[in-house]
């Protein structure tokens, strides 16, 4: 029975043995028969080997398939046959492995002949893996470089023109992804395949390497990527059609450190479209950070923001929601991107450090706003905006606005109730309707400097867009030196620097700007000021009228960037009362004046910053005054002291006189360049005559005086004055 038992078995091993035997003498044979039958190609090999140990092997060594431009090279093929199959009469693989197989296939077929799994015989396979195998997709003028793919592949199922197959392990390098579930290929050249994965991880910035490698994506839009090295997916679909030129990616979710993105689809094709869909996504404002600091652009941005506010950093802590992402667009360069996304956070936190090193948060305790993209062109709408300062004070803004700003078009609400911004507390009241005018009372108060605007914006004229009329009723501001000094030496620094006109550039704008009052520090107070700005061909005009001290002024001034202002005054005031008019300049003058006033005056200036500008100022005035008296002689100004010197010439002792009075007084001047040259004077009255030239230096305060005194006598003296003009210490 033994004996009988080991010849059956031997028997059955032998034949076996014979079966292998002659099934790899019959595919030594009929190899090229087989691939042509199946593949449409031919194949070249170097050698074939049976191996019968540890298991029955098949091995092809330097194996070459050629099919028009597409070209298969596998360095080793080992084929596992099915015994039981074999003896049956099928051939039957369980498994095929391949050892870095090289595939050069078309990007782009140029002919009829494809490379597809139309005709493989995938149910003569069990499964297939490929170890380091690399990808070739030849385009129009030259090679891409090689995708390398390692896969372990389960139950091949063949389906009309498709195979479809269960992965243990699929890895693709250059992408970083890795995944467990199926893959359905209907073309191996043209590429084309359909990836279904439960679970997968992927590297997108190598994703974004691989698309921009392979023409789906613009090398400048995937330099705006940021570098995420690991995202892990749910429920991945990845569908690639090389022919048709369609990327299209999709996922149930992605997730990556502390950042989430629900119901993903991304859509690429040939041309450079693209469209991106996205129920929602929250991201980490620390991870927005580092994207922004790694992308170049991002960063000249924040750092142009910090010079700006005048800050040493910002950061943010908290999550950003986004939901309903639809955008979609075209690459190149007519690129194009429409779209909307919805916009949500609460208890964002901002933490700002100032350039002197201070700190200081902000909470935005509610956002909710929506933004809509049209042919590139933005526009916001704020449902909800709430935040508060650290130091005091709250916030609120609703509304809409499109960007670049459109005034007519723009509707929203805003408040800012004592909010601090370091040593500045803010106060506003704004509002604007869709049809009716900007409205505005505004406040700003800080050691050194207040400022006070109430009024509004007219409506806009319905063919420009980009116009608009200012009406304030009340403008004032106030500046301060600061106790340690430093506001004096701030000012001059201010004074000497070039005025920065890079924002004119490339504009095309027209406004008009009605305010009814305007008070800087001590100066004089503007009244009924009226002025339009055009800006075309990167160069600004200004033309305006204003009303000061009762003389009428109109103004012309011109700015060329990168920093030149000239700037023209002419005016005219027709008599004016004198103690109203010196009492817009001084309090303490008006105490010794009266007459009436007529005065004319031409300004005109050049400079680079506010000092050249002043100090280059030329021009001429005309001066005369009708029925004027100088009072309170015992107790006189200073600044008028010279008159004392006027009467000590002609021998009149000022302490007989309560007044001196003139019938009338003219002077003619030039202004040049901090000069006021006295072309000729007059002073006409019952007590005294004067009359000659000379000159007043602005920064030094002197005043130099020659000419002819004459008496009520007749008695004429010669007339000369050398003197500062400054308060004496007592």
């Amino acid at each position: 029975m033994k004996k009988k038992l080991i010849i059956i078995v031997s028997s059955c091993f032998l034949a076996i043995v014979i079966l292998l035997f002659g099934a790899g003498l019959y595919i030594n044979a009929n190899i090229e028969e087989i691939t042509r039958k199946y593949l449409g190609a031919a194949v070249k090999f170097e050698s074939v080997e049976f191996h019968y140990s540890p298991m029955p092997t098949i091995v092809f060594s330097g194996l070459e398939v050629e099919n028009e431009n597409n070209n298969v090279k596998i360095p080793s093929l080992s084929l596992y046959p099915d015994l039981l199959a074999l003896i049956g009469g099928r051939i039957s693989l369980k498994r095929v492995i391949m050892e870095e197989p090289l595939l050069l296939a078309d990007f782009i077929p140029s002919g009829p002949s494809l490379l597809t799994t139309s005709a493989i015989p995938a149910e003569m396979v069990g499964g297939i893996t490929v170890n380091n195998g690399k990808l070739i997709l030849k385009g129009r003028d030259s090679h891409v470089q090689p995708v390398s793919f390692a896969l372990a592949m389960d139950k091949i199922e063949k389906k009309d023109q498709t195979i479809s197959v269960q992965v243990e392990d699929f890895s693709i390098d250059e992408i970083g992804l890795k995944f467990a579930g199926s893959v359905t290929i209907s073309s191996l050249a043209p590429l084309k395949l359909k990836v279904d994965a439960p679970k997968a991880s992927l590297n997108a910035s190598a994703v974004k390497d691989f698309l921009v490698k392979f023409g789906f994506m613009k090398g400048d839009l995937g330099d705006q990527i940021p570098k995420i090295e690991s995202v892990g997916a749910k429920d991945l679909t990845l569908h690639i059609d090389s022919e048709a030129g369609e990327f299209i990616l999709s996922s149930a979710a992605l997730h990556f450190d502390k950042n989430e993105l629900k119901e993903v689809a991304i859509s690429l094709a040939k041309g450079g479209a693209y469209q991106l869909k996205c129920a929602d996504l929250l991201f980490d404002m620390e991870t927005i950070h580092g994207w922004v600091l790694e992308n170049p652009k991002g960063k000249e941005v924040l750092d142009n923001l910090l010079t700006k506010a005048k800050l040493k950093s910002l950061s943010a802590e908290g999550a950003i929601a986004l939901s309903s992402l639809d955008v979609k667009g075209t690459q190149g360069e007519k690129a194009a991107i429409s779209g909307s996304v919805d916009v949500k956070t609460e208890g964002l936190k901002i933490h700002v450090v100032s350039e002197k090193g201070e700190e200081q948060d902000f909470t935005i305790s509610q956002l909710k706003t929506k933004v809509i993209i049209e042919e590139g062109k933005p526009s916001v709408s704020v449902e909800k905006l709430k935040f508060s300062s650290s130091r005091g004070g709250t916030g609120s803004i609703s509304g809409s606005f499109a960007l670049p700003m459109n005034l007519k078009r723009m509707e929203f609400k805003g408040r800012l109730n004592t909010f601090e911004v370091f040593d500045t507390v803010l106060n506003l009241k704004a509002k604007k309707g869709k049809t009716a005018s900007l409205k505005f009372d505004f406040g700003l108060t800080n050691p050194c400097l207040e400022v006070v605007a109430e009024g509004g914006m007219v409506r806009v004229p319905l063919n420009q867009e980009t116009s608009f009329v200012a009406r304030l009723n009340n403008f004032r501001i106030s500046q301060s030196s600061s106790k340690e000094g430093t506001g004096s030496r701030g000012a001059v620094e201010q004074e000497t620097k070039d005025f920065d006109l890079a924002l004119i550039k490339g504009k095309d704008l027209y406004g008009k700007a009605l305010i009814k009052s305007f008070q800087f520090n001590d100066l004089p107070q503007i009244d009924d000021m009226e002025f339009e700005l055009l800006c075309r061909k990167d160069q600004a005009t200004v033309t305006g009228a204003i009303r000061v001290c009762g003389v009428n002024l109109s103004l012309a001034a011109r700015f060329i960037p990168p920093s030149t202002v000239v700037a023209e005054i002419n005016g005219k005031g027709v008599s004016l009362n004198l103690y109203s008019f010196i009492a817009c300049f001084s309090k303490e003058l008006p105490l010794y004046l009266a007459g009436r006033l007529t005065v004319s005056a031409s300004l005109f200036a050049k400079g680079d910053n506010p000092k050249a500008l002043l100090e280059g100022a030329e021009g001429q005035i005309m001066a005369t005054l009708a029925r004027c008296s100088v009072n309170n002689l015992s107790t006189l100004d200073y600044r008028l002291s010279f008159l004392m010197d006027i009467l000590a010439v002609a021998g009149v002792n000022p302490n007989t006189l309560d007044s001196l009075p003139f019938d009338k007084a003219v002077a003619r001047a030039d202004l040049q360049k901090g000069r006021i040259v006295l072309d000729t004077f007059s002073l006409r009255g019952p007590v005294v005559d004067a009359w000659g030239s000379g000159e007043y230096l602005l920064k030094e305060k002197r005043l130099k005086l020659s000419g002819h005194v004459q008496t009520a006598l007749g008695i004429t003296e010669d007339l000369n004055i050398d003197k500062v003009l400054k308060r004496r210490k007592t």
